[in-house]
């Protein structure tokens, strides 16, 4: 009995990582879909007509393959809590399972690399030079307004005495 108890609490404690680090990617993941934000600054990159439907296909494309992915990811993943919920575990099984989802976050994550080289295979060297010095000034105008913002991670003004 004293068995089952310590491995429902190490599967407890696994999946609660599992999610949390599944939560904390998925909001990077948003956070890098913002970074490029390619949609945002067309008229300041100065696209094209034909450049803007290039890149809202290839963006379309992406995000119906990422549909796909994130479900055969979260299918792999509830294999695997399963596989660690039962009471006679295999180890090899779950080992397995877990190169699984491993190789298809790679997988996700490559994906997004080559989606982002499509776009920027789009763009000519004036507008990819226009889209880094766009990107440091959002990065510096952030950084200022972290900075103003104590709760943030700014510093906080302490009266002298």
């Amino acid at each position: 009995m004293a068995r089952t108890t310590w491995i429902i609490a190490i599967v407890v404690v696994l999946v609660g990582a599992v999610v949390g680090v599944a939560i904390a990617r998925e909001m990077g993941h948003r956070q890098r879909d913002k970074g490029l934000a390619i949609e945002r600054l067309a008229d300041e990159l100065e696209l094209t007509e034909e450049q803007r439907e290039t890149i809202r296909d290839i963006r379309f494309e992406h995000r119906e393959a990422e549909i796909e992915s994130k479900a055969k990811l979260e299918r792999a993943k509830l294999d695997m809590e399963r596989a660690m919920s039962e009471d006679d575990f295999d180890r090899k099984k779950i080992y397995t399972l877990a190169e699984k989802v491993t190789q298809l976050e790679r997988e996700m994550k490559l994906a997004g690399i080559d989606n982002l080289l499509r776009i920027m295979e789009v763009l000519t060297d004036e507008q990819r030079d226009r889209l880094q010095e766009l990107r440091v000034e959002r990065a510096e105008r952030r950084m200022e307004n972290r900075m103003e913002r104590p709760w943030r991670g700014g510093f906080q003004n302490t009266p002298e005495e």
